[in-house]
């Protein structure tokens, strides 16, 4: 009888240990799984900053082809809406659906020779991100 009272103590602990074990393994795959979420969504936001960076070079684009007059007109810090409209200044906070600021600069290099610089930032939970596009353009219409 002494070995079965024994054993009993010793299957406790074993329960014991696997059940320490087990909340453990959970712990670290319920971490790996929100990290795993987290970095998909940054991803997400990265994508799309990257695509609204293309989209305001793009719009920059079709301006300077429009009027160059007109293009070679803008000096300094812009906003750019999601609709295209450009406001003077630099502070563009979520002016593409509320969460991405999208900010275009102007530099003139030369007479006909303009450095467009599209910055799009959002913030996420941890620290502000950006993407970032530069192009120069040139009045390729000159006659």
């Amino acid at each position: 009888m002494k070995i079965l009272s024994y054993a009993r103590g010793q299957t406790l602990l074993e329960v014991l240990v696997a059940l320490s074990v087990g909340i453990l393994v959970l712990t670290a795959m319920t971490g790996a799984v929100l990290s795993s979420l987290a970095n998909a969504q940054f991803s997400k936001n990265q994508n799309l900053a990257t695509l609204y960076a293309q989209q305001g070079m793009e719009n920059m684009r079709d301006l300077r082809n429009k009027n160059w007059t007109s293009f070679s007109g803008y000096d300094g810090f812009y906003c750019l809406a999601k609709d295209g409209s450009l406001t003077a200044g630099s502070s563009c906070s979520g002016n593409i659906d509320g969460f991405f600021a999208r900010q275009i600069m102007f530099e003139n290099l030369a007479v006909d020779k303009r450095r467009i610089t599209v910055t799009v930032s959002f913030t996420d939970s941890k620290v502000n991100h950006q993407s970032q596009l530069i192009s120069v353009f040139t009045n390729w219409n000159v006659q």
